[in-house]
């Protein structure tokens, strides 16, 4: 992606490329919280944040890492 962005910064397919890749993290944040790893999904979860901030459903599983992160203090 980041040589993609590089090559050809205002392809019409970067965009929807980097929602795609920040779904994905969500995905892996979402597998990382089932396991009980909070703090792999919190990387999971500023990895997606950094791709497109925008994501659906990104606002949601931030506050269940939230939660899940309160619930281990």
């Amino acid at each position: 992606l980041e040589a993609w962005r590089q090559l050809a910064p205002t392809d019409a397919g970067l965009s929807s490329a980097q929602r795609r890749m920040a779904e994905r993290w969500l995905a892996i944040g979402d597998e990382r919280l089932g396991r009980g790893q909070v703090e792999g999904a919190g990387r999971a979860l500023a990895r997606a944040r950094m791709l497109d901030a925008a994501t659906p459903g990104l606002q949601d599983f931030a506050e269940r890492l939230a939660r899940a992160q309160a619930g281990a203090n």
